[in-house]
């Protein structure tokens, strides 16, 4: 091992990287937010939908920033950021680069984000390979692009990932030119971008081996540039697949050192597997130690190679088969790899599933392997849905792992009421809570049907009028179709309605309590012909803010409440009334 190598992981152990900024991962029409344990299913704008390369970031805390399929850029309110379509990948694509994205922090900014990108065969690599620079202090913090698809090389592979320098501070972004076999790293530092790259050549020219075309289209070569280029965490480690499915390209899995010092590439050996020409995802084990290779074209393949004794015939040797289903007998979905958050590796199934090797670090049997592990479903109305790729973001992040902790429902449903007699008006307040996501309808169902067509609501916090005392069965369902798909939830509470306004004593206590001043500011002073023993106030979400009781007399009560409308309920023995009051905080 070279000396450079052994300072670099001393250096290593002493640093600390961010963790939670790639605690929300966004990609096909699903995402994962491993804030909770187990990671939750979230879901992304109606408009982000990319078939492979896609990537996210979050703050330290691990709220969402934005995220981006290559093409647009999404807030995290999940609009489109000012400036913040075209940005580099064609439109044409549809999100279908093997690593068709890359988001990247500047060093030592807080707000300033690059966004990488590589473009995709069907457009023939046209685009080649651009940065757009994002200002999260613009567009009320939710960012907005100031510099946008800037060209740095004409036509690249689909091969695009980043690994922290030796100093703990800058990123190496490392890209592979087409047609030749040329690495080219760029280095990203507190200044900005260093426009020149650091240049190696070796490795296979990336091209296909012919041209016969395997479909009823035309080939192009450019098929060939698909497959991923990953990084070892630690930054020492590069492993290269070149797939295509347009030729019958023989291309093993090529293992490279990288000197994170330097950004200089260096080729060490082919795996020579008999299956290499179907590989198209890559992830090491988070120490760095096991690679894992997958694939979905003909026949869906995960493999696992030791790299502990780092020589062609042992890592070929090492090969153990972590999941195989040969029963694709035709092209099939490339499955990509990427490790977690978490520590563990996730496979993406374009379903609504991923796949999970739990304990990536353990050789053989003891990776711990399970299928279908994670459901990207909401609820029954919302599936989620994985494709072919997951978020590329600078690897060294995922040095340190970490657990979420347990999380809410994201679906809470509620409601509160403001309690009252039959005759009279009562207030009921939808409280539920969607988290990201906002409800936007609402069927109320009072349990009250000799009230007819009045039994029934559709707004946010209705009012309902019971003829009768007694018990009522009050159901609330409440709908989101803000991303174009539902979130559906309901929930039921039983309520009592036990005295009869205008009868007995509510009257006489309605006639007899005065409340001033109204508007108030610090005070209210209440007379009445009747001793009061209790006043509650509730504001218009129904929750109460204020309560006190005494079983003499209460003629005055001091507040500390915010400027707004509020309902002050009075009540002696079973007897109450209730008076809108005005609180101006700020006289």
């Amino acid at each position: 091992m070279k000396c450079w190598t052994i300072i670099y992981f001393l250096f290593l152990s002493t640093l600390s990287f961010g963790q939670k900024e790639v605690a929300k991962w966004y990609f096909g029409e699903g995402g994962l937010d491993f804030n909770c344990n187990p990671p939750h299913p979230i879901a992304p704008s109606n408009h982000f939908y990319p078939l492979e390369g896609c990537s996210s970031i979050s703050d330290t805390l691990g709220n969402l920033l934005f995220y981006t399929d290559g093409n647009a850029v999404f807030d995290k309110t999940h609009l489109i950021m000012p400036n913040g379509f075209d940005i580099g990948l064609d439109t044409f694509c549809t999100g279908s680069s093997t690593q068709g994205a890359l988001i990247v922090q500047q060093p030592l900014q807080d707000s300033l984000y690059y966004i990488f990108t590589t473009d995709c065969a069907e457009n023939k690599l046209m685009n080649g390979f651009c940065y757009s620079i994002i200002n999260m202090n613009l567009n009320n913090g939710n960012g907005e692009v100031i510099v946008k698809k800037q060209q740095l090389l004409n036509k690249t592979c689909e091969k695009l990932a980043a690994v922290r320098h030796s100093n703990g501070t800058d990123v190496w972004i490392l890209t592979h030119e087409w047609g030749n076999d040329k690495f080219c790293a760029y280095l990203l530092t507190a200044s900005g971008l260093m426009m020149s790259p650091v240049v190696s050549n070796c490795g296979r020219v990336q091209l296909p081996d012919d041209t016969t075309d395997l479909y009823p289209f035309a080939p192009y070569p450019e098929c060939a540039a698909r497959g991923y280029l990953k990084f070892s965490p630690q930054g020492n480690k590069i492993v290269v697949l070149s797939t295509s499915d347009c030729h019958p390209l023989q291309s093993y899995p090529e293992m490279f050192s990288f000197d994170n010092s330097l950004g200089n590439v260096n080729f060490d050996f082919n795996i020579n597997t008999s299956d290499s020409t179907i590989y198209y995802g890559a992830s090491f084990s988070p120490d760095g130690n096991l690679l894992y290779l997958s694939s979905g074209w003909y026949g869906w393949h995960i493999h696992q190679f030791d790299l502990s004794i780092y020589d062609s015939s042992s890592v070929i040797g090492s090969k153990y088969i972590v999941y195989e289903d040969t029963t694709f007998t035709i092209a099939g979905m490339p499955a990509a790899l990427q490790i977690g958050p978490n520590g563990k590796i996730y496979n993406a199934t374009e379903s609504q599933f991923l796949n999970v090797i739990n304990n990536p670090n353990n050789s053989g049997a003891s990776c711990n392997f399970q299928l279908s592990a994670v459901s990207l479903a909401l609820d029954s109305c919302w599936a989620g849905w994985s494709e072919h790729g997951l978020p590329n973001n600078d690897e060294s992040i995922y040095l340190n792992s970490f657990i979420g902790s347990t999380c809410n429902p994201v679906t809470i449903t509620n409601f509160n009421y403001i309690d009252s007699c039959a005759g009279s008006p009562i207030s009921f307040f939808d409280i539920s809570n969607f988290y990201p996501f906002s409800i936007n309808h609402w069927n109320w169902d009072f349990g009250d049907p000799i009230s007819g067509s009045q039994n029934y609501s559709q707004l946010k916090n209705p009012q309902h009028i019971y003829s009768t005392t007694g018990l009522y069965i009050v159901k609330l369902i409440v709908y989101s179709d803000t991303f174009s798909f539902c979130k559906v939830d309901s929930v039921i509470k039983t309520i009592n309605i036990g005295c009869h306004a205008g009868i007995s004593q509510t009257a006489s206590l309605d006639n007899s309590v005065n409340v001033f001043p109204n508007p108030a500011t610090h005070f209210l002073q209440i007379t009445s012909n009747v001793p009061i023993t209790g006043v509650n106030i509730f504001n218009t979400q129904g929750q109460l803010v204020f309560s006190k009781k005494d079983k003499y007399n209460i003629d005055k009560i001091e507040l500390d409440l915010d400027s707004g409308l509020y309902i002050l309920e009075l009540y002696n023995n079973s007897t109450k009334t209730q008076k809108k009051v005005i609180i101006n905080s700020s006289p």
